[in-house]
């Protein structure tokens, strides 16, 4: 199982790799260019977006075919994400503890 994380700042995806997640491979990529999203390579993808211009870069190229989770702490990029049809919108201003969990659940169904 391959996980795409695209996190421009870092941040949130080191939370990712030093948590207890089922997720067997992550592959974090910082820069939207290095982006590649082929079907076959990936069974998800977790998109930080920190501001609106990150979400609209995310729909250039989103693909219904793999299940994409957006997370923002900006209450409006993540409300405009929750309008998105097939997008997993995560609200990150929640307590950590509560974010892993959360993440643990959705990976376990996108397995």
């Amino acid at each position: 199982m391959k996980i795409l994380v695209h996190d421009s700042q870092s941040a949130f995806s080191k939370l990712l790799q030093k948590s207890a997640l089922v997720a067997e491979a992550f592959e974090v990529c910082e820069t939207f260019e290095a982006i590649n999203l082929k079907a076959e390579d990936y069974v998800a993808v977790i998109f930080f977006a920190y501001t609106p211009e990150e979400l609209l870069d995310l729909l250039e190229v989103y693909k219904q075919n793999i299940p994409i989770i957006l997370c923002s702490s900006d209450k409006d990029v993540y409300e405009k994400a929750k309008n998105i049809y097939g997008l997993i919108a995560v609200d990150m201003s929640t307590h950590k503890n509560e974010i892993v969990n959360y993440f643990n659940s959705l990976l376990v169904m996108a397995a």
